[in-house]
């Protein structure tokens, strides 16, 4: 790999495990899964070009954990909360 190419994303090929809750998923388990994506998403090298993919989705598409935020759930479907999302690194970039 190229000195200044980035690692692939981090979350590629485990989409299970970043879908929204599931039918009948035990809330504990939910968060569980969920604090997983985020120690996933926070060691990601790709954040704002996840974010900047995750904000052009329209509300039909918007599911699953982007950026370490669920916004299939109910609260992020009129707009995506980043406040619990992972820190932005500096060398990140669209």
């Amino acid at each position: 790999m190229p000195r200044d190419e980035k690692p692939p994303m981090l979350c590629v090929g485990r989409s299970p495990w970043f879908d929204s809750r599931f039918h009948g998923e035990p809330k504990r388990q939910y968060e569980d899964r969920m604090q997983v994506c985020w120690d996933v998403c926070a060691q990601c090298q790709h954040k704002r070009s996840c974010k900047f993919t995750a904000e052009q989705l329209t509300v039909a598409e918007r599911t699953g954990v982007w950026c370490g935020v669920d916004i299939g759930t109910v609260q992020h479907r009129r707009g995506i909360d980043w406040s619990n999302a992972p820190p932005e690194r500096p060398q990140d970039s669209y």
